[in-house]
């Protein structure tokens, strides 16, 4: 569209190399046309739709559009689509990356916005590791230097998800398509009901986002007071346990103040022999102060934070429910999934009765996850089925059905590697 290049002629010089760089040329013609006609093939194609619910863009999410790109692509070359989760729902989401899915092998889903995010695709078998030390190149520190420096971990935080954490919900079909344009049937509804894919952009925003625990990516708390994209609260998370650990908070702002002052409220009482009023709210204040501490990390657990608290139990005569509570968070923090799964066990017990000492959510997930990941698939299916009922997650919602498709594939998993053998009645 001519008039986007000269609105974007208002951005000079910020956008200089666009328009000075001897190697760009910009095309005035539809996309899929302009390839067709050129017929040349790339090593990089990225697509940027405006919102699905526009006429006529749902179609640059579907399989047919997927594959058609394909044909323009150099063997190792990157194909990455931009995709809103704002204005749409999980299930929307979920069938523009299935109709990806079935044209690339492998994929990684990364925020680039508090609403938005980048769908990163190969023809290869596997994804190659991003390589960040393209911000060294003396061309791009220049055209960043406007702004706090980007930092390998901050760009790493910015991974949500992998295609073989989202295969088993992936693979059970619903693509996208030209012919099955779920879509352009739905965008109009979910901006109408201004939905969000709340799901998705929640699979690892949080201390125990689901992918979090899934994949096998440990990340250490960081060391940055400050973030360069606002609202993402993995970003958001980094920055506030940089703050917290540090002791910097110059600049501040009175959320994460507040959040500093309660951290140091559960140390004065860790340091005290007083037992607490509330043994759940203990619970709570001290998971809070561990996420405040440890925001954004992954696998890793502060073991001088959890010492204190250990100390602190070992003098009182705290509760069952608590002590196993401290265990669970220590297990998920740690990927201690064995430790989690057993101190999953009175929590359960004790969930069954009406008595919640976590939130119901963050139990059926760590308690699902860390006994699929010990093995024990029986157990991981009976906490999910006793916790679903007191989910505050809504039908469409992508972490529960991603939870059950996890269930379903180990099974199946097992069922393979026993040599096709009915699985046991527990198992099943």
């Amino acid at each position: 569209e001519p008039q986007m290049l000269r609105a974007s002629r208002s951005f000079y010089p910020a956008n200089a190399r666009v328009f000075d760089d001897p190697r760009s040329s910009f095309a005035i013609d539809d996309a899929r046309s302009y390839f067709s006609s050129q017929g040349e093939r790339y090593d990089l194609i990225v697509s940027e739709p405006s919102n699905p619910w526009v006429a006529g863009v749902s179609g640059l999410f579907t399989t047919e559009f997927y594959a058609h790109v394909r044909r323009f692509m150099a063997p190792k070359g990157i194909f990455a689509q931009w995709v809103h989760l704002s204005e749409i729902n999980d299930p929307l989401v979920l069938s523009v990356v299935r109709a990806v899915g079935e044209n690339f092998p492998d994929y990684a889903m990364y925020v680039v916005g508090n609403h938005d995010v980048l769908i990163v695709a190969t023809q290869e078998p596997r994804l190659p590791a991003p390589d960040w030390s393209v911000l060294a190149l003396p061309g791009i520190a220049h055209d960043l230097k406007r702004v706090l420096a980007l930092t390998p971990e901050m760009l790493d935080a910015l991974r949500v998800v992998e295609a073989r954490t989202l295969a088993p919900l992936v693979h059970l079909g619903g693509a996208n398509s030209d012919f099955y344009p779920v879509l352009d049937l739905g965008a109009e509804r979910t901006r109408y009901l201004a939905e969000g894919a709340t799901g998705f952009a929640a699979l690892s925003g949080d201390r125990f986002g689901l992918a979090t625990l899934l994949e096998d990516r440990r990340v250490p708390a960081s060391r940055a007071p400050y973030i360069v994209i606002g609202n993402v609260p993995r970003l958001e998370a980094m920055e506030l346990a940089a703050r917290v650990n540090s002791a910097a908070f110059e600049g501040a702002t009175v959320e994460q103040l507040t959040a500093a002052e309660a951290v140091r409220a559960v140390d004065r009482s860790l340091a005290a022999n007083a037992t607490p009023i509330d043994w759940r709210y203990w619970v709570d204040a001290v998971r809070r102060a561990e996420e405040a501490r440890a925001g954004g990390s992954a696998g890793v657990a502060d073991s001088a934070f959890y010492a204190r608290v250990n100390q602190f139990l070992a003098r009182q005569p705290a509760p069952a429910e608590a002590r196993a509570s401290i265990e669970f968070l220590h297990g998920l923090a740690a990927w201690d999934f064995a430790e989690a799964a057993r101190a999953s066990r009175p929590l359960l017990a004790a969930a069954a009765r009406g008595d919640f000492w976590l939130a119901p959510d963050l139990l059926r997930e760590g308690a699902v996850v860390a006994r699929l990941r010990s093995g024990d698939i029986a157990g991981a299916r009976e906490a999910f089925r006793m916790l679903s009922p007191a989910s505050s997650r809504g039908p469409d919602d992508l972490r529960p059905q991603l939870l059950a498709a996890s269930i379903i594939a180990a099974t199946e998993q097992r069922r393979t590697a026993s040599g096709g053998l009915t699985p046991s009645p527990q198992d099943r």
